[in-house]
């Protein structure tokens, strides 16, 4: 299940996010072979990013995160664009200690979001732990000025299957008061076991049941990468002639390999050949 929810509570004065992406983390599992404790680092970033994708206004709007500390995991990097179609890669997929180890307790978190405008916004964000939901409430607090309660829960089992995937985010509206940003601080510390209870129950029920709202707005997400074997054929056409020439006749033929989905895309010299007649 790959589902956002979106509603008003605390009197309409905070806004609520719940996300399930069990189905997103999964497919980053299969194609990363991402150990449990890399599953979850990975599955939490990936959730938040979807969070901030959200808020994309224009169509061609995109986001993106590079998160670089001195954990075992390495420089995780996390797109996502106003579709909700989220990708990403991890420099190491192999850990296997601790989750907060995976990104480290040093480092820093660089955001750049591109709403369609003439200049993307940038924000660069600290860390001084493991934690991503403390890594995501400090980016929203010092580079947006907007309260943000992060609550997130990634659920692996022994056959390191996703089983589980869920993330709530609370976000205080201009003008909301002081005790209704105390509410949303307080729900968010308080709550345990939201991924089991949504797993159970499912996101909408779970919205229900515990916040008083309005309307539920709901929206799809995916794990969905953008490469594609004509958009590697634009960048064959955009580099020059003699070089995919040498790279030819050196390795018998051309590799592009995609990170974020593990494909890998070869062009020989009889396609070369006629991709540039075509052309």
């Amino acid at each position: 299940m790959n589902k956002i929810i979106r509603t008003l509570t605390f009197s309409d004065e905070v806004s609520l996010v719940l996300i399930d992406a069990t189905d997103m983390v999964n497919d980053a599992i299969a194609i990363h072979a991402l150990s449990a404790p890399a599953a979850v680092a990975f599955g939490k970033a990936m959730i938040a990013m979807t969070y901030l994708s959200g808020w994309l206004k224009d169509e061609t709007g995109q986001i993106s995160a590079n998160i670089k500390g001195n954990g075992e995991g390495g420089t995780i990097c996390i797109s996502g664009d106003s579709s909700l179609n989220m990708r990403g890669t991890i420099q190491n997929a192999d850990v296997h200690s601790s989750e907060d180890n995976v990104i480290g307790h040093e480092g820093y978190m660089t955001i750049v979001r591109d709403d369609g405008y003439k200049q993307p916004f940038v924000g660069t964000v600290a860390f001084h732990d493991g934690r991503i939901e403390r890594l995501f409430m400090d980016y929203y607090a010092i580079s947006e000025q907007l309260p943000t309660y992060i609550k997130e829960e990634v659920l692996i089992d022994e056959n390191k299957r996703c089983i589980s995937a869920v993330g709530l985010f609370m976000q205080a509206m201009p003008g909301a008061s002081d005790s209704a940003k105390m509410s949303a601080y307080k729900a968010t510390e308080s709550l345990d076991g939201i991924a089991a209870e949504v797993r159970e129950k499912g996101a909408a029920a779970y919205v229900n049941e515990h916040f008083p709202h309005g309307d539920l707005e709901e929206r799809d997400c995916a794990y969905r990468c953008k490469c594609s074997r004509e958009r590697i054929e634009g960048l064959i056409l955009s580099m020059n002639r003699a070089e995919v020439e040498d790279i030819l006749l050196k390795d018998g033929k051309l590799n592009v390999h995609c990170d974020y989905c593990n494909t890998d895309y070869d062009f020989y010299p009889e396609d070369i050949e006629k991709l540039f007649l075509e052309a």
